[in-house]
């Protein structure tokens, strides 16, 4: 099987064999640097390949490489510091250290056992969760059962401490909702038994208590629980905190940045992240950074700190700069572990200062530990960070209220906003531009419409707009309008002034619509008008008109 050991061997193979290649113009340049005598960007280079090999060699357990580059590299930086002459002796300390890190790695060449898998998680995402509800309320028992099962999660309910311990060995649940105390015993005991069963530390632990001192609440939280909620209960909320939390062993649609000008420890990277479901983009340049940013909209940065010119902590401050990404998580991943290293990473806003080399599990757990904190806050937040408006799950949770409470005294409206040929924008003059016409067009939609209304940004260049009380000719005469005036403001970009522009559907909500047909009709809406031309808004009964001609 073609697995992550494989890979592994395959990819150390290559990397002995670039080293050795990487030796061999260190040859060159200790040669040059010999007969020039001292020259301060030539000592610079040949660090970075020490520091480089040092970096990377640790990545396939090449203790002895390692410790080879890391002489090679303080040797080097010693004579930078002291703006030293490079003698006879100097060079011959510094091409003995060449020939050790050739030999190391030629002993490195010779085969070697299988190394040890990381170990991780790696269920498939079931259509269905399993619950336990150890609820001694018949009510509230109820009541959650319900819910849940009308979001096509299966409920197995107990009562007592010893039964759901039974229902527990059974069958190992996605979540565990209890409350304490249990008719039998206080209940905690069940918390520790989940948590040391097999598969038991993926399980959500939910703690409804009736205790409301501090004490009770470190008992329970030492047992294992996620989270107490605190009598009186607000279901909405432990409905809400549960399917999050279901959601935080589910990294396949998080995104990744990897700065890392060593293509031995991108590769490294990569294939660890990858291996855990994230998706990874890796940049080995860090001038094309800000582009690469805007891109791929990570949901974390995993930043080297030596990357020539530019260090990680440039790039980190450009980040925190920057109100789009000022709580996106940085990591810094170096070899360098001096105290004041840490501290520098600390003051630009580093979340974190992993050294390399760093074990896979290490690597995986640090990143899912700081994404399922920042993905909770986006979510406890519901706002899009470019824009400032509601993210997509928080519009459509608005939305989904106001259709299951409509009645026919009130008119409700749907709007879809979508920028025309965003995507080639993007490519003439870059993402910058691109984000800088989103964010154009949402300040002007929130201009237009009263504060009241709903607006989000629901797609990469889509907006949403719930309108209520106002007279469907009204409001697509408002609409033309605010079309007319997103064209004519001049966007400028790498020194050139265009002009964008914007399509939009509307569709009325009716007794008849359910959430998936009302949103149905405004998308088919949006699409008739970009088959239209473009640059304007239809609203569903024309758009259906329309697609009847052109059936017909």
């Amino acid at each position: 099987m073609y697995n992550w050991q494989t890979r592994f061997n395959e990819r150390r193979a290559q990397f002995i064999a670039r080293s050795l290649e990487r030796l061999s113009g260190m040859d060159v340049l200790l040669h040059n640097l010999e007969l020039r005598g001292t020259d301060p960007s030539m000592l610079q280079q040949i660090a970075q390949h020490f520091h480089q090999l040092n970096g990377a060699a640790g990545i396939y357990e090449m203790a002895e490489v390692c410790k080879r580059a890391g002489q090679g590299e303080d040797q080097v930086n010693q004579l930078i510091v002291n703006n030293t002459d490079v003698g006879r002796m100097e060079m011959e300390v510094l091409n003995e250290t060449v020939q050790a890190l050739r030999k190391a790695l030629a002993a490195e060449q010779a085969p070697t056992a299988e190394p040890k898998p990381f170990e991780f998680s790696s269920q498939p995402a079931a259509s269905t969760a399993d619950v336990i509800l150890a609820v001694t309320d018949q009510t509230t028992l109820y009541s959650f059962t319900r819910v849940l099962e009308e979001k096509n999660i299966s409920v197995r309910s107990t009562r007592g401490a010893a039964a759901t311990i039974e229902a527990i060995k059974q069958r190992m649940p996605d979540v565990l909702v209890m409350n304490v105390p249990q008719p039998d015993s206080a209940g905690y005991e069940v918390c520790h038994e989940l948590r040391c069963s097999a598969g038991g530390d993926k399980a959500v632990i939910i703690i409804l208590s009736q205790e409301a001192k501090f004490a009770d609440k470190v008992v329970a939280l030492r047992a294992g629980a996620d989270v107490i909620f605190e009598h009186p209960f607000d279901q909405n909320k432990i409905i809400n905190k549960l399917m999050i939390l279901l959601e935080r062993d589910k990294p396949q649609a998080l995104r990744v940045l990897s700065v890392e000008d060593d293509p031995d420890q991108a590769a490294f990277i990569r294939s660890v992240l990858e291996s855990a479901g994230y998706n990874v983009t890796t940049l080995s340049d860090p001038k094309q950074f800000e582009d690469t940013l805007i891109k791929c909209d990570p949901h974390l940065l995993l930043l080297d700190i030596l990357l020539g010119d530019l260090s990680g902590y440039d790039l980190a401050k450009f980040v925190r700069q920057n109100e789009r990404f000022a709580t996106i998580p940085i990591l810094f991943l170096t070899t360098q572990n001096q105290l004041n290293f840490h501290i520098q990473s600390a003051r630009v806003g580093g979340d974190d200062h992993l050294i390399k080399p760093v074990a896979p599990a290490l690597l995986i757990a640090a990143v899912a530990g700081r994404l399922e904190r920042y993905t909770m806050l986006q979510k406890i937040i519901g706002r899009d960070a470019l824009t400032g408006l509601m993210t997509h799950s928080t519009f459509m949770e608005q939305t989904a209220k106001l259709v299951a409470v409509y009645d026919r005294k009130y008119t409700v409206h749907l709007i879809l906003f979508d920028i025309d040929n965003l995507s080639l924008i993007n490519e003439r003059f870059g993402y910058t531009a691109g984000d800088k016409i989103i964010l154009a067009l949402a300040n002007l939609v929130k201009d237009s419409f009263r504060t009241t209304d709903k607006i989000g940004r629901i797609g990469a260049n889509q907006l949403g707009c719930i309108i209520e009380d106002l007279d469907e000719y009204e409001l697509l005469s408002l609409t033309e309008n605010l079309l007319k005036d997103f064209e004519s403001r001049h966007q400028v970009a790498q020194g050139i002034s265009f002009s964008a522009t914007a399509s939009a559907g509307l569709s009325t909500l009716t007794p008849a619509n359910n959430l998936k047909s009302w949103v149905s009709a405004c998308e088919n809406a949006l699409r008739v008008a970009k088959q239209k031309g473009k640059n304007r808004v239809i609203n569903a009964q024309a758009a259906q008109a329309w697609d009847t001609r052109t059936v017909t």
